[in-house]
């Protein structure tokens, strides 16, 4: 498979969806940390925001590996 170049506006885009990504999840890990304090969340609920947290590890993941697999 060949080499795409790929332009500055596109890799700052990825860049800027990460961050974004990377501090949601940081707010999130905080969040379900204090949620046995919270008692207004049904453990369905925790379950599906932990499950929701390994699925946005893993974008931030491969969003990683876009950012890092493009400058070879």
């Amino acid at each position: 498979m060949g080499t795409i170049h790929v332009n500055f506006d596109w890799r700052k885009r990825v860049e800027n969806e990460k961050n974004e990504l990377d501090m949601k999840i940081a707010k999130l890990e905080t969040f379900l940390k204090d949620a046995p304090n919270n008692l207004e969340i049904s453990l369905h609920q925790l379950y599906l925001l932990s499950e929701q947290l390994v699925c946005m590890k893993r974008y931030s993941f491969i969003l990683n590996e876009r950012l890092r697999s493009e400058n070879k």
